[in-house]
């Protein structure tokens, strides 16, 4: 058995749902590791809190910490276009958790683990955070935009921030926090994707890539010049190119690529939770059954917990 894996989560009363399928995903497919998962949370209520503990210490070797943002941690931000504050919980809990944690994993709640990925907690940490291409806004033409926001060059990447592996000890060190929410707090209106643009500029030359297939893999349609070894992103269609493209082959291999990830980021505004009908096509129908079993796994437990 490896290292403890250390993951922290954030909702507010509107994604505590979510949050749940999450992290009954985690546990279900983890269920020998030792796993700390830190909770950072505004507008639950205790008795809900408690539950959400219940059900993630039903498994064995599973612990729950509720980290509270309190409202004077939120002076200065606000929601921003589809999304609330609690967007800002992942930089504000970076100095809110214990100092013996070294390595932490971020993982979006619009998210689910359909697979064991106990193996990222055994890499060693070659930069200050480990992350995944944006691979979405690759597709939608919006890499280059979003770049040009935090002056990044045509030859460098962006990543998406639902899940990141980070060196904690790095932030500690380097009031990595405090320098990010400044950076925040003096480029709101600037910024188009407001903490993610910033962490990609905080992390510029900093960041090891890891497998987006894997690791954080959007719930979109993919559709690729070639029926398999999809290795780089040049070997799917952009969905310009899918418009545009009247002569060449292309194969649908959305299935394919969703049932081999170790992570499922339901990225879109699409959400499986709310949205049922929109996955009620026949690329999309695997991916919804996984998550309503996720959902099921929940609902037992809590039926169990009482």
């Amino acid at each position: 058995m490896g290292e403890k894996m250390n993951i922290m989560v954030a909702a507010d009363f509107n994604y505590l749902y979510p949050a749940r399928v999450l992290l009954t995903s985690i546990m279900h497919n983890h269920y020998e590791e030792h796993i700390d998962v830190y909770l950072l949370y505004s507008e639950i209520s205790v008795d809900e809190l408690n539950q959400t503990k219940s059900i993630v210490e039903s498994w064995k070797n599973k612990k729950l910490y509720p980290v509270e943002i309190k409202k004077e941690y939120l002076k200065g931000l606000r929601g921003f276009g589809r999304f609330s504050v609690a967007a800002f919980y992942r930089i504000i809990g970076m100095q809110l958790l214990p100092e013996h944690i070294d390595k932490l994993l971020y993982l979006d709640v619009d998210m689910i683990v359909n697979k064991n990925i106990s193996e990222i907690f055994e890499m060693q940490m070659k930069a200050p955070i480990m992350a995944c291409y944006d691979i979405n806004n690759y597709f939608q033409g919006n890499i280059d935009y979003h770049k040009s926001y935090i002056g990044l060059n045509e030859g460098e990447d962006y990543f998406n921030s639902g899940m990141l592996l980070i060196d904690m000890d790095y932030v500690r060190t380097n009031n990595t926090a405090d320098k990010l929410l400044k950076d925040i707090w003096d480029n709101f209106e600037r910024y188009e994707l407001v903490d993610q643009d910033a962490l990609n500029k905080y992390y510029r030359n900093k960041v090891v890539y890891l497998d987006w297939k894997k690791y954080n893999c959007p719930c979109i349609v993919y559709v690729s010049k070639k029926k398999c070894e999809f290795i780089k992103k040049e070997d799917f269609y952009t969905y310009t190119q899918i418009k545009n493209n009247v002569s060449q082959k292309m194969y649908d291999v959305t299935e394919k690529i969703l049932n081999n990830a170790g992570i499922i980021h339901f990225c879109t505004e699409n959400k499986p939770w709310n949205r049922e009908k929109l996955y009620d096509i026949d690329n999309m129908k695997q991916v919804y059954k996984i998550y309503k079993r996720y959902e099921k796994i929940l609902e037992i437990k809590i039926k169990r917990i009482g």
